[in-house]
């Protein structure tokens, strides 16, 4: 993943520009951030289908709505301009909601995707111009982060209309991502881009029965779910299937993944990089022998090469030196586990696989810990809107609806059809899906890249470098400065 720098220096006519546009945003505080909730909600829980109409209704004159947005990746979906029915259950569920929204306000939506990485850049020159081009960006939330610093997004409890506290906005974001009370950038329902960024493991059920090893479907509903009993079941399904003493394609493996899932992994063990204070500011996590502790034990979890193989590290489970071949070591039934986040699922060689696999939360550190936690990708897209919007009200306002009407008509698309009935293979892993959804975390030093921590740590467990106390001694200094910067230019 690329990470941007968060401390840019603002020239003075910027400041100038911005100044209208953030002055408008005074008023509410912490106060109006979301109350604390368990992220996980059921989709169209709402007792009133027709939720519209709890939405008060504006004749816009048919005004162009302007989404700016990256194109989709291939694992997750991003759309929220639909523009036709096509069959395919969850754009066609878009496409009505989209029309429904055109029809309550007289407006016609319409979305700019942006090729690569170049959609905060289009979307700050957008805002500097002051030509309003766009109402409303969905970028990673990295990007995001970069916006923010940026004063180029607006305090979302601030926009009239928009309440954060409905359950078609995701929780789990604004009290992890806010800081000083303010939070300028959301997920939610309007697009299914977060939930298909949330990390997941998945396991080959075949090998479990022909290896006679324990259900992890059981082990989950126990609370015994932990990263000994990860690896105890790792180790016995690995094997060197051809006999020739060195890992490679043709092995058969206990764990399958990339770079991303250790710290998705250290995230499961109920461990932050940052914590915030009783003031919403970020406050350094790493200082203490639980930290320490619990990150060696996922660096060793995961070292062993006969046991593990991740994408960037272990190149030889390339076939024929295709490094996109890496996934069909699952897709072919030589790994018993894969971890990849839930959008994995929609991807063809999934969809096609002939094994028979199951949907698993990451592992929890130890029995005592209460509760799975699931992470959702640094790299997801968030919704933000520009800070020197021309007209709040009406951009909260579509939002608003929007996301409303994706919470009933969109959302119990997505999971109880999509996954629950054409992508999962049991009942089980429905269930998974519950546990999975339930507790829910954005980590906020990986989405503002504090000190660049997030980075390093990959960077060490990639290399099962398990100086954790001398590296945390020696950046100290850079991760306090890397908070300050970013309290600073939130609360100036």
């Amino acid at each position: 993943m690329k990470f941007k720098n968060l401390a840019y220096i603002l020239i003075f006519a910027f400041l100038l520009l911005c100044f209208a546009g953030c002055a408008k945003q005074e008023g509410k505080t912490s106060d109006a951030l979301p109350a604390d909730a368990d992220s996980a909600k059921t989709p169209g829980e709402a007792t009133d289908a027709n939720i519209l109409d709890t939405i008060p209704s504006e004749n816009f004159g048919g005004y162009e709505f302007r989404f700016l947005k990256p194109e989709n990746d291939l694992w997750a979906t991003s759309d929220v301009i639909v523009e036709e029915e096509t069959g395919e259950a969850i754009l066609d569920a878009m496409y009505r909601r989209n029309k429904k929204i055109e029809e309550k306000f007289n407006v016609q939506l319409t979305e700019t995707v942006i090729k690569g990485w170049d959609t905060s850049s289009t979307f700050k020159n957008s805002v500097v111009a002051g030509d309003y081009a766009y109402d409303a960006i969905y970028d990673r939330t990295t990007n995001m982060a970069a916006l923010s610093s940026q004063a180029l997004l607006y305090n979302l409890p601030n926009v009239p209309n928009i309440d954060l506290d409905k359950p078609w906005w995701d929780s789990s974001c604004a009290k992890d991502l806010s800081i000083a009370g303010r939070l300028y950038f959301a997920t939610g329902d309007a697009n299914l881009h977060y939930n298909d960024d949330t990390w997941i493991v998945m396991f080959n059920k075949n090998m479990v029965r022909d290896l006679a090893l324990e259900n992890p479907y059981q082990l989950v509903l126990e609370g015994t779910w932990t990263l000994d009993k990860f690896y105890e079941l790792m180790s016995a399904a690995s094997a060197d299937l051809n006999g020739n003493g060195t890992p490679d394609f043709d092995d058969r493996y206990g764990f399958l993944s990339h770079n991303s899932t250790y710290t998705s992994f250290l995230f499961g063990t109920d461990q932050s990089l940052f914590v915030k204070n009783s003031e919403d500011l970020p406050v350094i996590a790493l200082n203490s022998t639980d930290f320490a502790s619990k990150y060696i034990k996922v660096s060793e979890t995961l070292a062993d090469p006969r046991l593990t193989a991740i994408w960037q590290r272990d190149k030889y489970i390339f076939l024929n030196g295709d490094e996109w071949t890496w996934q069909n070591i699952f897709f072919e039934g030589r790994a018993l586990f894969f971890a990849e986040v839930l959008g994995t699922l929609h991807l063809s060689n999934m969809r096609n696989m002939q094994e028979n696999f199951g949907l698993l939360p990451v592992p929890k550190y130890d029995t005592a810990q209460k509760e799975y936690i699931s992470t959702v990708l640094d790299s997801t897209l968030a919704l933000g809107i520009p800070s020197n919007a021309e007209n709040p009200g009406r951009t909260g306002l579509i939002l608003e609806a929007l996301s409303a009407e994706s919470y009933v008509g969109v959302m119990p698309e997505y999971y109880d059809v999509a996954l629950q009935y054409k992508l999962t293979r049991d009942e089980d892993s429905v269930a998974m899906l519950d546990i999975i959804r339930k507790i829910r975390r954005y980590d906020l030093g990986s989405v503002y890249n504090l000190g660049s921590i997030a980075n390093d740590l990959t960077n060490m467990f990639a290399k099962n470098d398990q100086n954790i106390v001398s590296y945390l001694e020696k950046v100290q200094s850079r991760i306090e400065k890397a908070i300050g910067l970013i309290v600073e230019a939130y609360t100036k």
